[in-house]
């Protein structure tokens, strides 16, 4: 996901809710105020609102559709997002800094101010898309291996998969076809949970892959993380499933080979994602659940 996007899903389906073409003709994401006062729709394509403009299966029998007032809710992360940029995620935009001021050449006559300002500008910003970008590549390598799908991958991508797979075949029970990409929305938040299957041990898990960098094989796994997952066990009772685990699996991209299992306490992120889900619909007065019981 970009620093810039924020994602919406629909109250009820899950449905993903991402784009809207608003008053002035162009796409853009929906906002607080657009989900408090309802939506309507008449350009979708079945994927948010964007063009092209084909009907989608909630207007294919009507010119448009109508998103009644709270009938979409924010995803986990555009809620955490909200409250400030998550310390794990600074830390690492520090570090893409810290990498592009040592590797990029200061040009003739640039001043240290102007050199900081185009690391902050230009190459950082281009290290943390590569960075995202890679990510994305590997965890469609996953999804794709999950799904049983022909896998065509470069050969970055296909080292950081093979140590997935490496680590699969010991920890997951495969035999039992896991749930991928299922959608949920409670009645204030919503999501996608990536993986939903069985350990070798028999306990069912909600997983999340990341990659990140390491440092002599060791992985540092932020708290927002294991809060996320905790949302998305919410999400995951309201679809059926009763996890007993949620867990990290933390893919390196510098030394390929190293794969860390994190497991959270999930009475601990429970409460630590409540806070945080208190606090946004109390400064944001937003209370879904009353508009309905009103």
């Amino acid at each position: 996901m970009s620093l810039e996007s924020t994602h919406w899903y629909r109250r009820g389906t899950g449905a993903e809710c991402h784009k809207i073409i608003g008053r002035n003709g162009k796409t853009r994401s929906p906002s607080l105020r657009d989900a408090k006062k309802g939506l309507v729709c008449y350009k979708c394509n079945g994927d948010g609102f964007a063009p092209p403009m084909t009907p989608c299966d909630a207007c294919a029998d009507s010119p448009g559709w109508t998103i009644e007032p709270y009938g979409i809710v924010p995803s986990v992360t555009t809620i955490t997002k909200s409250l400030g940029t998550p310390p794990g995620l600074v830390r690492w935009l520090k570090q893409q800094c810290v990498l592009t001021a040592l590797t990029l050449p200061r040009q003739d006559g640039e001043s240290l101010d102007d050199f900081a300002e185009r690391v902050l500008r230009e190459d950082a910003d281009r290290w943390s898309k590569d960075a995202m970008d890679l990510g994305t590549r590997v965890h469609d390598a996953i999804e794709a291996s999950l799904k049983f799908e022909t896998l065509v991958v470069e050969p970055v991508v296909r080292e950081i998969w093979e140590a997935w797979e490496h680590w699969a075949d010991k920890a997951l029970d495969l035999k039992v076809p896991p749930v991928l990409e299922l959608p949920f929305a409670t009645d204030t938040y919503g999501g996608k949970i990536d993986f939903i299957g069985r350990l070798k041990d028999g306990r069912l898990a909600i997983l999340d892959w990341k990659t990140c960098t390491t440092k002599g094989g060791k992985v540092t796994p932020y708290p927002e993380h294991g809060e996320q997952l905790a949302a998305y066990k919410r999400g995951a009772l309201s679809r059926g499933f009763a996890p007993d685990v949620i867990a990290n699996v933390y893919l390196s991209t510098n030394e390929p080979g190293v794969v860390h299992y994190h497991e959270w306490d999930i009475n601990a992120c429970t409460r630590r994602w409540w806070h945080k889900h208190d606090y946004y619909c109390e400064s944001n007065n937003w209370h879904p659940e009353k508009q309905e019981a009103a």
